[in-house]
């Protein structure tokens, strides 16, 4: 379990936002509550990611039971519509419509496809209803000047330009590098990017190579990586996939001066208990931890590790706080209109477990919000933050240790 930061009682659930909620629906309408400001949640609840979806969905219900138990009743109300996109963006476009015409919804939260999440934001900025994406990355969806979309997460290219300050600062002496990936529409744009950060840094790219998801053996690409024997391996695979790819990593006795991995697949802080020994030294680049020194984030991953019985990952962190910046603009709003809550979000300054959130619109983007990107470690069989400096719980390990040295 990650290294948590007890807090004094009188910080505990400083997430909580002061609202009503008399009702919540789980994939339809049971009929509003009168006066009900009706929030559509639109998540991937069937397809190829609908578990993650799901999963997703457990941290928004979670949200909307801790808010309820510690809210004051007032006069306000909110009731929830889950919705499934599929993660197919023609689904997802039927999905927004409906919610939009027959559900009467006042505005829309979630979006972790990033096709499914840029066809439901056309709709709500067409139809003029706030959309807060909570996980989707694509740099595209606030990149249009659409003034009812809003984004929680950060953008792909920041991701990496977070990565490439990393590397600038922390990282000194690597001169070669490999990208392993699997074939997933993720792996080779990212590969892409990947290429030109390190052509800016001398950084030459021995190994660029894909291989099919969910293919159990991984042996061939990374035997590919360790004839190479690149001073950087950065891996992009699903949380399926990550496993076994380290697992045979460690098989294979691959090295590098760093190996790391995206969160997308890589983040979840209880992804290797079974085999805790194959993730030692493994970096993540990442958005967010259960260790991060965030206002309420102890609390957040206890009472949820206690009612799921694992440690929250970065998604469910993104769930939690879009409600609680979702609660908190419905608030402010006072006569919660679309219109209104538009301009609530884009005033929000609120602190949340995924940090300060506030939506700014600069270099090309409307809308958005900028958390800070963290790098992990698995030290000790925990992940641990190693930065940036000023948020670090460890020190970073680098260059990683031989393998008869762990």
């Amino acid at each position: 379990m990650m290294e948590s930061r007890p807090q004094s009682p009188r910080t505990k659930f400083v997430f909580a936002v002061v609202i009503a909620i008399t009702a919540m629906t789980l994939f339809g309408n049971t009929g509003a509550a009168q006066g009900a400001v009706r929030i559509g949640i639109v998540l991937p609840l069937s397809g190829p990611m609908g578990t993650i979806g799901e999963e997703v969905a457990e941290a928004y219900r979670f949200a909307v039971d801790e808010l309820r138990r510690r809210g004051d009743l007032g006069e306000d109300s909110l009731e929830f519509v889950f919705a499934d996109t599929g993660g197919d963006p023609a689904q997802a476009r039927a999905t927004a419509e409906r919610l939009i015409a027959e559900e009467r919804v006042s505005a829309l939260i979630g979006g972790i496809s990033g096709s499914a999440a840029w066809e439901i934001a056309s709709i709500a900025q067409r139809r003029q209803i706030p959309f807060l994406i909570t996980t989707a990355s694509a740099d595209s969806l606030t990149r249009q000047g659409w003034d009812y979309v809003f984004r929680l997460s950060l953008p792909a290219s920041e991701k990496l330009g977070a990565f490439a300050e990393f590397m600038d600062t922390a990282t000194r002496g690597i001169r070669t590098g490999a990208v392993l990936h699997d074939n997933s529409q993720l792996g080779p744009y990212r590969s892409e990017a990947l290429l030109g950060l390190w052509h800016d840094r001398d950084i030459e790219t021995l190994l660029i190579s894909g291989f099919p998801a969910f293919s159990r053996d991984f042996r061939p690409l990374l035997a590919k990586a360790k004839v190479k024997s690149p001073d950087l391996i950065y891996l992009i695979f699903s949380r399926e996939d990550a496993p076994m790819v380290l697992r045979q990593a460690k098989e294979l006795r691959l090295k590098a001066k760093m190996i790391i991995g995206e969160a997308t697949g890589f983040g979840d802080p209880e992804l290797f208990q079974e085999n805790p020994d194959v993730a030692d030294y493994f970096c993540v680049l990442a958005q967010w931890a259960p260790g991060a020194p965030y206002p309420g984030v102890y609390d957040f991953a206890e009472a949820y590790r206690e009612l799921h019985g694992k440690m929250p990952d970065y998604r469910a962190a993104q769930a939690y706080a879009g409600m609680q910046v979702l609660t908190e603009a419905v608030r402010r709003a006072r006569h919660p209109s679309p219109q209104n809550l538009r301009q609530a979000l884009s005033r929000t300054t609120t602190a949340t477990v995924f940090g300060r959130v506030k939506f700014e619109n600069n270099n090309g983007y409307t809308h958005q919000n900028h958390p800070t990107m963290l790098v992990l470690q698995w030290i000790d069989q925990e992940q641990k933050i190693v930065w940036p400096r000023r948020l670090a719980s460890k020190r970073l390990v680098f260059p990683h240790p031989e393998w008869h040295q762990r």
